[in-house]
């Protein structure tokens, strides 16, 4: 099976050099509305692409053993993945992420700062990850056709099988906890209950390389050897829902069973509606290999070996997906700044220094009194309504020295120290001579008494 999978490989890259030097690439007439730019540089041959609530992204870099946390303003940091190949990733409702490396036969997880949190044994060679809203893990082993099972409780166990030498490469899991595989090798989907009851839901095109299951269980899959998308409903009928670009390496549904398709080949994303009509949606970097949506409907898509690079897909005629938004500055006493527009989940540009006298601005923040966000541009936002910043102010306090005038201290004279003038002799010798008649006064009346 690993030698298999190693001849698959070698064939594509095979496909790679005819189709960009013998043939023209499909490409269709690309939405006008679209608008595509790339985010970021990740770490060599990303495999596998998420984005989390706060809207940053995480590829896992098969080649370079790393998974690269890149912002939406492009600042982008990796670190170890934890094994040897990773090929897929996956977030929990705390952030924690978590790998399947395909030469190690383990899932490693991490915090969202890379911290190693776990390593798990697995099957043989896993190749791709689920996860379901109770926070179980479903780990996907292509070499030995099995699905490993990881609990909140760190139990793992192997759930049930697919069909023997069926090359499994993708997984999904819907909102009732079933499984579903898509079989590259027998061009099918297993389904595997939560009771580890195994069965074939349904066939598909050539080589399927991804799959999806939207909220009615219907199941899709990017059937990379025959450009085209398999439809399989609950009860296993299937049918070929639309045709894609070249080589669909990822797939995946919006809000409005809109289906997307990252295409290898023709550097492009493919929309199929529910009917069935396909259309290329936008382009992106070279040999796109996954791609993912944020909470605002933009897709991104990692852009895989040589190119190295993560591509943004917004939709600006989407009255849902590129709403206008205003954006106030509240200086709080300070100079005047106009007010900006952006779009929901769009960037903020710097709007300029307010100035304010006996203060010194410090910054902006998304609560008045400094307890929120402080905001750095070009400046990432979520919000899907208008939103104030608030401008924050430090007192300046005078470095100035202040001379003290000197202080006089006024000292009562005490009499001994009151100078003698003629004046006051005169007066103390009154009143000795009235004291002695006094005296003399008293002696007299003592005696004739």
């Amino acid at each position: 099976m690993r030698e298999g999978l190693i001849k698959r490989t070698k064939s594509l890259v095979v496909r790679i050099f005819l189709l960009c030097i013998l043939a023209p690439i499909w490409t269709g007439a690309v939405s006008a509305s679209v608008i595509s730019t790339i985010v970021g540089t990740t770490g060599d041959g990303p495999s596998a692409i998420v984005v989390n609530a706060a809207g940053n992204i995480f590829t896992a870099n098969s080649s370079a053993d790393t998974v690269t946390k890149l912002t939406q303003s492009g600042v982008s940091t990796s670190f170890s993945s934890g094994g040897d190949q990773p090929m897929s990733i996956v977030l929990d409702s705390a952030g924690n992420i978590y790998i399947p490396h395909y030469n190690s036969d383990t899932v490693v997880k991490l915090d969202s700062n890379g911290n190693l949190l776990n390593i798990y044994s697995v099957g043989e060679t896993p190749t791709d990850i689920a996860i379901d809203s109770a926070g179980n893990i479903y780990v996907l082993n292509s070499n030995d056709d099995s699905v490993s099972k990881i609990t909140p409780g760190d139990f793992v166990t192997t759930l049930g099988t697919t069909p023997p030498m069926s090359q499994p490469l993708a997984i999904t899991v819907d909102s009732a906890g079933n499984v579903y595989t898509a079989n590259y090798a027998t061009n099918n989907v297993s389904k595997i209950a939560p009771d580890g009851t195994s069965s074939v839901l349904g066939t598909t095109g050539n080589g399927p390389y991804d799959i999806a299951v939207d909220s009615a269980g219907n199941v899709y899959t990017a059937n990379n050897s025959s450009n085209n998308v398999s439809k399989i409903t609950p009860s296993g009928t299937s049918s070929i829902l639309g045709t894609t670009g070249s080589s669909p390496m990822s797939i995946a549904i919006d809000a409005s069973g809109n289906i997307y398709t990252a295409n290898m080949f023709s550097s492009n994303v493919t929309k199929i509606t529910p009917d069935g009509i396909s259309s290329v949606y936008g382009t992106t970097g070279e040999y796109p290999t996954a791609l993912t949506f944020d909470t605002t409907g933009n897709i991104f898509v990692a852009n895989g070996q040589g190119t190295n690079t993560v591509s943004k897909l917004s939709n600006v005629a989407d009255p849902v997906l590129a709403k206008s938004l205003s954006v106030t500055f509240d200086t709080q006493g300070g100079s005047l700044i106009a007010k900006a527009t952006t779009i929901n989940g769009g960037n903020v540009t710097n709007p300029g220094t307010p100035t304010r006298d006996g203060f010194t601005f410090t910054g902006w923040n998304t609560a008045a009194d400094g307890s929120g966000t402080s905001v750095a541009f070009p400046y990432h936002h979520t919000n899907s309504s208008d939103f104030t910043l608030y401008a924050q102010w430090r007192a300046i306090v005078s470095s100035t020295p202040t001379t003290t005038p000197p202080t006089t201290v006024l000292m009562p004279l005490i009499p001994e120290e009151l100078p003698s003038t003629g004046g006051e002799f005169a007066m103390w010798s009154l009143l000795f001579i009235a004291a002695g008649f006094a005296l003399i006064t008293l002696r007299r009346f003592a005696t004739t008494r």
